[in-house]
């Protein structure tokens, strides 16, 4: 019956989507597209006149001439170029005479009126690089003197400006200091400025997208984002010599062409990360063919399959020893082409289409491999950890996080077999359980870090010789009675443990005279007793070694504090999750309170839920232990 139910519902509900007035809900395709011609400009977003635009979905068949006839119907032309591509789709690039007639052209596109070989030509204006005005086409021509030889360089200069008493040398090394949007101003104050502020981009060797690189600032909408055009620009001036690029954050304006840009401008990287781009495949041929000495590269989400490419690109570079995947759609097949040389670091998060199958091939043969970081791989299964536990050699630090459902409990002692392991990670990770610790605890015996989970592995875990990082977090079954020795201890983190106490924290504080750090935000049960002994032991402490104690959220009181020590700081910051300790009631927590409607939503015109952004929302790093140096990560 009710299923009988869920079915009339489902059908009641087609019903009135297919009974809905379409008109009613949206413009008509007719009108969507004039209203989309209205807003096709004539200049690029970088203000360049688009006189030049791409032509695609050509036919086989279709010429050189073919296309020239066809254009040649909206004006006058200065260049047409076809490029014919094996198996792939052929393109042109058509240069008009005028500005109008592109503009006519790219609207009769746009409205799909211009067909060639039975088929709709996709037509829209090429990047503004390409465009014949932009600048950097403008400087191919050298200027010359009606002789033809090249015109002199000498300057007129004031003499009496203090600043022109500078030599070159003092001039370039102050332009250094500057930031790039500052660095293109000087520029124009004089010939000679030009040529000493081009000279100093030799200097010029990290890029990144952050305010203080670029010097671009706005009131209103605080930093501007740096766009595809503007950057290509910049590269053009300093692309010969940077050797590290960064665009992790604050590249939501690039392009998917960016990567191209950067690889034909850019050909002496050796540090890339483009983890915020979404990177097509032409940009990972693009850094093949012009990128040879590539050390560290982190790449993130691919507009389409690029294991082909980035099999390319490992084979060429064969010096590469830090690879970063992050939500990419590998299947693990480029890995084989790594160099089994030089890797030493891999770092996959959630990549969930890579084979077990070539991950076990290719990583027991790295002969350096000593950091290989594991997050939500989903695909992986027992043959997977067989393959980490192969590299019991070289593998210092393993981080294993977050859900693998196609891992069996018991295969997880294999990685005991990595004696020389020196850090653990296994945070969210279901599968680690009492026995797996103990196992890691007798056979791991270099490790000085470790994300443990309950308690009888902790005593495995703290008996650790070399031990000195310990995260324990939002474990509901560990008590202090096992973190008493641990005497080479630095740094140690539980946060929302509530059943950590006063009498065994205290005998660690006592006996590990090195720690550093001890965050104790969300146990409610340490109260002032605990940093009373923390006063008296670091007062006798004669390595001058400062301790940093976190307490928010737990029953210490500030007030009754009245004895001080050099060597410790007591913050009252909480650093802990509500919601993440395992004693927090989901079902009493009020998500939503009363004075949120979401039906106030419905009265809001210019809110829509699907075109919210990710930073709209907090940002949570839900983890066991999150590492204080996460440098490796």
């Amino acid at each position: 019956m009710e299923d009988d139910r869920i079915g009339e519902g489902l059908r009641n509900i087609l019903h009135r989507l297919w009974t809905i007035n379409m008109n009613d809900l949206s413009l008509s395709d007719d009108s969507y597209v004039e209203d989309s011609v209205d807003n096709i400009k004539s200049v690029t977003v970088d203000g360049i006149p688009i006189r030049k635009l791409f032509i695609g979905n050509i036919a086989q068949r279709t010429t050189h001439k073919d296309l020239e006839r066809l254009f040649s119907n909206y004006g006058k032309l200065d260049s047409c170029y076809l490029k014919r591509n094996t198996g792939k789709s052929n393109y042109a690039f058509v240069t008009f005479h005028s500005i109008d007639d592109a503009l006519k052209a790219s609207k009769d596109g746009l409205r799909k009126r211009i067909h060639l070989h039975n088929r709709d030509l996709r037509v829209m204006p090429a990047d503004s690089w390409h465009q014949p005005d932009s600048i950097e086409n403008q400087n191919k021509k050298l200027q010359k003197s009606p002789d033809g030889k090249e015109m002199s360089t000498d300057y007129i200069l004031n003499e009496d400006a203090e600043i022109h008493k500078l030599n070159d040398d003092c001039l370039m090394h102050v332009f250094s200091f500057l930031p790039i949007a500052d660095r293109v101003k000087v520029e124009r104050v004089c010939r000679r400025w030009l040529n000493v502020s081009q000279e100093s981009w030799r200097t010029f060797k990290k890029l990144n997208l952050t305010q203080t690189t670029w010097g671009f600032q706005c009131e209103t909408y605080g930093l501007r984002e740096i766009d595809t055009p503007t950057l290509r620009k910049v590269l053009l001036r300093c692309g010969q010599f940077l050797t590290h690029i960064d665009f992790s954050t604050f590249a939501e304006k690039l392009s998917s062409s960016t990567l191209t840009v950067v690889g034909r401008n850019c050909p002496n990287l050796q540090g890339i990360d483009v983890t915020a781009l979404c990177v097509s495949p032409a940009g990972i041929k693009s850094l093949t063919e012009n990128c040879s000495n590539i050390m560290e590269f982190s790449l993130g989400h691919c507009s389409s399959s690029c294991d082909n490419d980035l099999s390319n690109l490992f084979s060429k570079n064969k010096k590469l020893r830090y690879l970063k995947l992050v939500h990419n759609s590998i299947t693990g097949k480029c890995l084989l082409s790594l160099p089994v040389e030089s890797i030493e670091t891999i770092i996959l998060e959630e990549c969930t289409n890579i084979s077990p199958c070539h991950f076990f091939n290719v990583v027991p043969t790295f002969e350096k491999l000593h950091t290989l970081s594991l997050e939500k791989c989903v695909s992986f299964n027992d043959q997977a950890v067989k393959a980490i536990s192969l590299c019991s050699k070289s593998l210092k630090v393993l981080r294993l996080c977050d859900y693998y459902p196609m891992i069996k409990l018991n295969t997880m002692s294999q990685l005991a077999e990595l004696v020389n392991l020196e850090s653990l990670n296994v945070s969210l990770n279901v599968l680690i359980q009492d026995k797996f610790l103990t196992v890691i605890g007798t056979q791991c015996k270099q490790l000085t870090t470790c994300h443990s989970v309950t308690n009888e592995g902790l005593a495995a875990i703290t008996s650790l010789p070399k031990l000195q990082h310990l995260f324990i977090n939002y474990l509901g079954k560990i008590t202090d009675e096992v973190l008493t020795d641990m005497p080479n201890l630095r740094t140690m983190e539980c946060r929302g443990c509530p059943n950590l106490k006063d009498q065994g924290l205290s005998t660690l504080i006592e006996e590990s005279q090195h720690i550093e750090l001890l965050d104790l935000s969300g146990c409610n049960h340490i109260s002032n007793e605990l940093i009373e002994v923390a006063i008296k032991s670091t007062k006798n402490r004669t390595n001058n070694v400062i301790l940093k104690m976190f307490v928010g959220d737990t029953s210490v009181q500030h007030s009754k504090i009245t004895k001080v020590s050099p060597l410790l700081q007591v913050l009252n910051v909480d650093l802990s999750e509500p919601y993440l300790r395992p004693d927090f009631d989901h079902d009493e927590y009020d998500f939503f309170p009363d004075d949120y409607d979401m039906d106030d939503l419905d009265d809001i015109d210019d809110y829509d839920p699907f075109l919210a952004t990710d930073d709209d929302d907090d940002d949570y790093d839900i983890n066991f232990g999150q590492n204080i140096n996460d440098d490796n990560f």
